[in-house]
C-alpha cells in the first residue's frame, strides 16, 4: 500500500512539449542510469541556475567549455576559408 505523501514531500509537476525521439532516447538513458527523467531533468534545470545539481554541475560547465571552443574553432576555420577564397581570386586576377 503507497503512503500518502506529506506537504514536505509535494513536489509540483511541470508539462513539457519534448519530441518522441527526445522521449525515447531519455527513458533509455535514464533506465541505464537508473534514474527517472524527473530526476534528469530536475537536476539539469538546477545545474542551468548554479543551484545543487549533484554530479551535473562539472558536466553542464565541461560542456560550456566544448561549446566555446567549437564556436572558436567554426569561427578560426570560416577566417581561414575566407582567407582562401581571397587569395584565389587575388591569384586568379594576376
Amino acid at each position: 500500500m503507497k503512503k500518502a505523501k506529506t506537504k514536505s514531500e509535494y513536489r509540483p509537476k511541470l508539462t513539457l512539449s519534448v519530441s518522441e525521439e527526445v522521449i525515447e532516447k531519455a527513458k533509455r538513458y535514464a533506465a541505464e542510469h537508473k534514474q527517472s527523467i524527473s530526476s534528469l531533468v530536475e537536476n539539469y534545470l538546477a545545474s542551468l541556475v548554479n543551484e545543487d545539481a549533484g554530479n551535473y554541475a562539472p558536466v553542464n560547465k565541461e560542456l560550456q567549455a566544448l561549446h566555446s571552443l567549437l564556436k572558436k574553432s567554426n569561427a578560426k576555420r570560416k577566417l581561414n576559408l575566407e582567407e582562401e577564397r581571397l587569395n584565389y581570386l587575388l591569384n586568379k586576377n594576376e
